[in-house]
């Protein structure tokens, strides 16, 4: 059914010609756009036909996504290695709890993939932007400080930043320590008062009058060993 095709016509054509590098891949999100609109007209399409053909297509189409899925997708039985953490892995299991100690509204750059685990807050930023702006905006200002840096209140990120160490290293002196542990730490903007003391427990905001967490501190910082 190309007329059904045909609904997906402009993100195809926009993934073809954009020099954005990402919508050239398949495993990002804006492949997926075009599936539906492909799906339904796959599925339009062999209704239109009959008997003997049918068979046939169905058959072609079954044998041709799987061989797709075995190529080019991350299910069981794929040639692609899914690279993640399970949730009980002692990096995301450390990562859950230091993300309990950031206030629910504070204004946070974090490293990337810790994002999903805060982003329930209404200003969260990809460390190292604002920084030195990466992924921002529609691309125009990359490596550049951004204006609103003096915002940022907390910065979580991995204790080992590679290639994104010397641009902390030029800002690290506005912030302090607030919670460290193995793989990562939270720092706090100097001088910003109201920080938690302790874990905020899920659904509940900043405790007030509350005492330091159990654990070795240094610096004034809470020392996490998981």
């Amino acid at each position: 059914a190309p007329d059904v095709a045909a609904i997906s016509i402009v993100v195809l054509v926009s993934n073809v010609v954009s020099t954005f590098v990402y919508q050239h891949l398949v495993q990002y999100h804006y492949s997926l756009v075009v599936v539906p609109a492909m799906a339904m007209a796959t599925v339009m399409g062999i209704a239109r036909l009959g008997g003997r053909r049918r068979t046939i297509v169905v058959s072609l189409v079954v044998v041709l996504t799987s061989w797709s899925a075995h190529l080019w997708s991350v299910l069981p039985g794929s040639r692609n290695v899914y690279a993640h953490w399970p949730a009980n892995h002692p990096v995301p299991m450390e990562v859950r709890e230091l993300a309990r100690y950031l206030p629910p509204n504070a204004v946070v750059s974090a490293t990337h993939n810790f994002v999903p685990q805060i982003d329930y807050r209404d200003r969260i930023y990809q460390f190292p932007t604002p920084f030195s702006a990466r992924l921002w905006g529609v691309y125009d200002r990359e490596g550049q400080q951004l204006p609103f840096i003096g915002d940022i209140q907390y910065v979580f990120i991995t204790n080992d930043l590679l290639d994104l160490q010397p641009i902390w290293d030029r800002y690290k002196d506005q912030f302090e320590p607030y919670v460290q542990g193995r793989y990562a730490t939270i720092y706090v903007r100097k001088g910003l008062a109201h920080a938690p003391s302790r874990p905020i427990p899920d659904g509940v905001g900043p405790p007030t009058g509350s005492t330091a967490p159990t654990g070795s501190t240094a610096t004034g910082s809470t020392a996490l060993d998981p």
